[in-house]
């Protein structure tokens, strides 16, 4: 069934929130347009039907849902309602410990290509404290973005956060062993930000993206980079010099010291792997990774030179 939030600023479950009147149940199509509706406690959702919640609102009408201490079972939130002339947005606030349970949070509908205000945007507001753990999907559809904000908040992702042709920005710390994947779709590339720390089970996965690291001392998962695939960059770090030790990036400073490692994910097929200095306007300086085939020329400008490593002899 289909339901529309009535509510302002009120419980979730309580049907009187909704036209039709009625608490919502497994398989209803949930819109809210404008206003707060505050899910707290239990679980909500079934694995046998989908259940979707439609947060279709616009900057000066805000739309929003709080989860608080619960469970999501193959919920679908979505910020997609189409309007040629005007921005969509949607916000999702997390509180406690919340949980995504093979469901999705998506930023989908028009994109720029579709609209004179650029593409739709949905905001995860991790509150202090908060941990989500994703077991789902989260994703950006092209031309539109996921922000996933709050510092003090963690983000237990153990399925896929993608940006697909859209752009994802996570300002939460990252645990987990899932996967956070920056893409093309629809000839559009696909942008990702890690701005706080990442944790060794996440792998990053280029493909025709970007993903920009700002805190690169503190990711410690893995970047799976295919040749002429897109590339990372390591904000704020400078080097001179790199060298690998099997999947290991070794990126080295001016006076040879070691300035930082990156974990490698390992490739079907070989790649030339090509690292570059380069200058930014709000970090100063930053590395920039991609890779070519064998033989094949950097795509982002000269790589710094390589150190031939040598393995430490056994006694």
């Amino acid at each position: 069934m289909s339901k529309t939030w009535t509510g302002s600023n009120g419980g979730f479950r309580n049907g009187h929130n909704w036209s039709p009147d009625g608490a919502p149940t497994v398989g209803d199509g949930l819109t809210i347009a404008e206003g707060t509706a505050r899910l707290r406690g239990g679980s909500f959702g079934s694995a046998d039907a989908q259940t979707t919640i439609s947060l279709t609102g616009y900057a000066d009408r805000p739309a929003s849902l709080l989860v608080a201490n619960a469970t999501l079972t193959n919920v679908a939130i979505n910020e997609s309602a189409p309007d040629y002339n005007a921005l969509k947005t949607g916000t999702l606030a997390i509180k406690g410990h919340v949980v995504n349970d093979g469901g999705s949070f998506v930023a989908a509908g028009n994109g720029p290509q579709h609209s004179n205000h650029g593409g739709n945007v949905l905001d995860i507001e991790m509150q202090p404290g908060a941990k989500l753990v994703n077991e789902g999907v989260i994703r950006a559809d092209p031309g539109t973005s996921v922000n996933i904000d709050g510092s003090d908040g963690r983000v237990e992702n153990d399925g896929a956060i993608g940006a697909y042709g859209g752009t994802v920005t996570i300002a939460s710390r990252l645990t987990g062993t899932g996967d956070v994947v920056s893409s093309e779709n629809m000839m559009l590339g696909g942008s990702v930000e890690l701005k706080s720390a990442v944790g060794a089970g996440q792998t990053v996965h280029l493909d025709r993206g970007t993903v920009q690291i700002d805190a690169p001392q503190s990711f410690l998962g893995s970047l799976d980079i295919p040749a002429y695939r897109g590339f990372a960059t390591l904000e704020g770090l400078g080097a001179t010099s790199w060298a690998t030790d099997g999947n290991l990036l070794e990126l080295f400073n001016g006076s040879g010291a070691l300035a930082d490692t990156v974990r490698l994910a390992p490739q079907a097929t070989p790649v030339d792997l090509k690292v570059s200095a380069i200058t930014d306007p709000t970090y100063g300086q930053g590395v920039l990774i991609s890779a070519a085939p064998p033989g094949g020329s950097s795509l982002f400008g000269p790589s710094l030179p390589q150190q031939c490593f040598v393995p430490p002899t056994l006694t």
